[in-house]
């Protein structure tokens, strides 16, 4: 027994383990179909067939050839002994011994044989071999109507006897392919579920790993942002001061986003409905005075964006919001910032205005922050409106 398990599994080793079951399959025949001729090569041989002997024999060197091809490692060639003794040794056998001895019932084994030798992937091959099968078939059926009897003059009842034996070692083949077809699949499947498992593990893995980035880049940014207000505070020049205190912002606004991220749990993507709320609030509180009433109106969708175009839009809406602070609300008791965030025909849109003081025709600065916008609109792909007028506040669109 251990015999016959180590020659199926003869070549095993070159293949994966999906490839490897084939080749099981294809030995598993070879072996099955040397030995079932067997009995048909010492009939031949006692009756004084001798010719008839010499093909059996030369089907089995074929058959044990192809065991020793996989051995070696020639598997492709090994396929091709199988399939051209298959194709060439039906129509042979039925001319000589006779179409009633029932040979041709081997030709219903040709689907399975085919299924074990070849994947889906190998189509050439798969088409070469088909039709190989089709031209035996046909060849076999043309030999059977104009040689309707034995070229060797066998009685009728001792084909009839070759048909029965035929019949049942075609069924026993057929069994034996069935288990083995059945057995690779079962192997795939195993094979399968066990990688899924490990890809499901490394992929948890690689979330705990990226959470754990988000959580130290968001904790990175909190300490630049503790050192600023450091310097802001120990600083007593104002435009130092203002440009640390917009700094501070922009990392703010990043800093939420790797937040969200973080306890949100996916980390590819983040409700933006979410973060707009938070970081207009937390922009709010660093800018509030005492002497200020500002009124606000949220009109946001809830829409999910990824990392790649969160960051940049929410530093845009950092600075426009910052802008209207300290240009629009500066020497006011009071004002209204809009915000609205809404999916229009497929693309995101992004308003912000306020009924600040505005600028007036032609005197809009092309300071850092409008300049910050227009470079992260750009790189975002998005189309940048902006307009305003004096006394009549401003306002940024952004489509992307």
């Amino acid at each position: 027994m251990s015999i016959l398990k180590t020659l199926i599994n003869l070549g095993v080793h070159f293949e994966g383990p999906s490839k490897g079951s084939m080749v099981r399959v294809q030995n598993s025949f070879a072996i099955v179909s040397t030995l079932f001729a067997i009995p048909f090569e010492v009939y031949f041989l006692l009756v004084g067939e001798i010719g008839i002997s010499i093909i059996f024999l030369l089907i089995q060197a074929i058959l044990i050839g192809s065991i020793y091809l996989n051995y070696k490692g020639n598997l492709a060639l090994s396929k091709y002994f199988i399939i051209i003794v298959y194709s060439a040794a039906l129509p042979t056998l039925s001319t000589f011994i006779g179409f009633e001895s029932g040979f041709y019932l081997y030709y219903f084994l040709a689907f399975g044989i085919f299924m074990s030798l070849f994947d889906f992937s190998e189509k050439t091959k798969l088409f070469f071999s088909l039709s190989l099968c089709i031209v035996s078939l046909a060849l076999t059926l043309f030999l059977g109507l104009k040689y309707p009897t034995s070229l060797l003059n066998i009685e009728f009842p001792i084909q009839g006897v070759i048909f029965q034996m035929n019949f049942t070692i075609g069924i026993i083949l057929l069994s034996i392919m069935n288990f083995q077809i059945i057995s690779r699949y079962f192997s795939i499947n195993t094979e399968l579920s066990s990688s899924n498992s490990d890809l499901q593990k490394t992929i948890k893995e690689k979330e705990i790993l990226l959470a754990e980035v988000h959580h130290r880049v968001k904790n990175n940014l909190a300490v630049m942002t503790s050192l600023m207000n450091l310097q802001i505070r120990q600083s007593s020049n104002k435009e130092v001061k203002e440009i640390l205190s917009k700094n501070t912002g922009r990392l703010r606004s990043m800093s939420i986003i790797h937040d969200n991220l973080y306890n949100q749990g996916d980390l590819n993507k983040i409700d933006f409905k979410e973060f707009l709320i938070k970081l207009i609030e937390d922009i709010l509180n660093s800018n509030k005075r005492d002497d200020f009433e500002l009124k606000t109106l949220f009109e946001i969708e809830r829409i999910e964006l990824a990392l790649p175009l969160a960051v940049p839009v929410g530093l845009i809406v950092n600075e426009i919001i910052v802008n209207s602070f300290k240009h629009g609300f500066s020497n006011r008791q009071k004002g209204q910032l809009k915000v609205e965030f809404a999916k229009v025909n497929n693309q995101t849109s992004l308003t912000i205005s306020d009924n600040g003081v505005g600028f007036k025709s032609g005197q809009v600065k092309n300071g850092l922050g409008l300049s910050l916008i227009t470079d992260l609109s750009e790189q975002i792909d998005a189309k940048l409106e902006f307009n305003s007028s004096e006394n009549n506040g401003t306002q940024y669109s952004i489509i992307f």
